[in-house]
């Protein structure tokens, strides 16, 4: 009798400790997080959104075609629970040139003909983001957001100038 007692205490102390240890990675508590990224009122498509919580993974999402992002934290759909430092960055488009990548013996002909004549191939000035540099370091964003574990909290309205 007393080995039962003793197994049966043994099996309810290993459920308390499989119950209290959890389940998951031990990561930081994240929950959900929404928004919308706009500058001078328009919706911007294609910007990276990113947290940087004081503690733990940065989480980051990409804007749609409406500006609205979802943020992801390694994989796992949310944000870290508390205050965040934020950053918004789009990289600008790719530059473009007169100068064909593999020029044909006729453009190469083109270009000699324009050169003789003085003129030179046009030189395009590096394209601008669309999102004002500034936005695109937490450090000097000013931006921040405090993700609260009731996510029907965290919607962020990002309005840039």
């Amino acid at each position: 009798m007393k080995r039962r007692q003793l197994l049966g205490c043994l099996f309810v102390a290993a459920l308390g400790l499989i119950a209290t240890s959890g389940c998951g990675d031990g990561g930081p508590a994240i929950a959900k997080v929404t928004g919308k990224v706009t500058v001078k009122g328009a919706a911007i498509k294609g910007a990276t959104v990113q947290f940087y919580p004081e503690k733990g993974p940065m989480a980051v999402g990409i804007t749609d075609d409406q500006g609205n992002f979802t943020l992801t934290t390694n994989g796992r759909a949310g944000a870290p629970v508390g205050m965040n430092k934020v950053s918004i960055s789009k990289p600008a488009a790719a530059a473009t040139n007169s100068m064909p990548a593999n020029p044909s013996p006729e453009d190469m002909a083109k270009m000699a003909a324009q050169a003789a004549k003085g003129g030179n191939l046009k030189r395009t000035e590096p394209p601008k983001s669309e999102i004002p540099e500034q936005y695109g370091n937490p450090e000097t964003s000013k931006l921040t957001a405090d993700v609260s574990s009731d996510a029907s909290k965290n919607v962020f309205e990002f309005p840039l100038q």
